[in-house]
């Protein structure tokens, strides 16, 4: 078995970097009733929703019902007596059928790497983010996209095919953050990670220092085109 990856990381130290963080102290853990919250609007975005979790999330007072529609804002609300999150759904504005049938389907679900990536070169100003979100006693590592708009912060989270302020993201799935890079990189850097076979996991959250170093020896690799 090799005991490397691609990169020449050792494959130890790969999972230590990349692996999700389990066993949390308790006093570490995420919030039960933000987790629920985010997980409900996931599952809203969805085609096909779960009716059994629905079900779990409505016992423990988060009701898909609570989401409607706001037809002045272009967008849809989450709203309780303690909550008021707006946010919109990435696939209504594709046209492409088969990403829209990717983005509301659970084929998003494992490719924020990749996805954030690919899709954030086409947005104006925008940073590909990667962190870790908590899910009660674990940490994931995930990819985001970050972008500023009439002086807001937004996020974009493909695997949950949902656009919404930053504040709010930050604070549903208390995400922590690692690396960031433009997304207006991306495009130029695909060639080299395709040639080299770079993981996505790498890329994100050592993008500066892969490409300087490819940059130094750019006639040691060939790019793919």
């Amino acid at each position: 078995m090799n005991k490397y990856t691609n990169e020449g990381i050792n494959n130890n130290t790969f999972d230590l970097l990349f692996s999700n963080v389990d066993n949390l102290s308790e006093e570490e853990w995420g919030s039960l009733e933000d987790i629920s919250l985010f997980g409900l609007i996931s599952t809203f975005t969805l085609r096909e929703r779960d009716a059994s979790l629905v079900s779990r999330l409505k016992s423990i007072g988060f009701d898909i019902n609570d989401i409607t529609y706001d037809e002045e804002n272009a967008s849809y609300r989450y709203l309780d007596e303690k909550n008021n999150i707006p946010f919109e759904m990435i696939s209504d504005y594709i046209d492409n059928e088969y990403i829209k049938d990717e983005l509301i389907s659970e084929k998003r679900f494992g490719n924020c790497h990749t996805m954030s990536t690919i899709f954030a070169y086409s947005i104006e100003n925008s940073m590909v983010v990667t962190g870790y979100i908590k899910a009660l006693d674990q940490l994931v590592l995930h990819s985001i996209i970050e972008y500023s708009k009439d002086e807001e912060i937004y996020v974009i989270d493909w695997t949950r095919n949902v656009k919404m302020l930053k504040s709010d993201y930050e604070r549903l799935t208390g995400f922590t953050e690692l690396a960031r890079f433009n997304g207006d990189v991306c495009y130029n850097d695909l060639g080299y990670l395709e040639s080299l076979n770079i993981n996505s996991k790498s890329y994100v959250c050592f993008r500066d220092e892969i490409i300087n170093d490819i940059e130094k020896n750019k006639r040691l690799f060939k790019r793919e085109k």
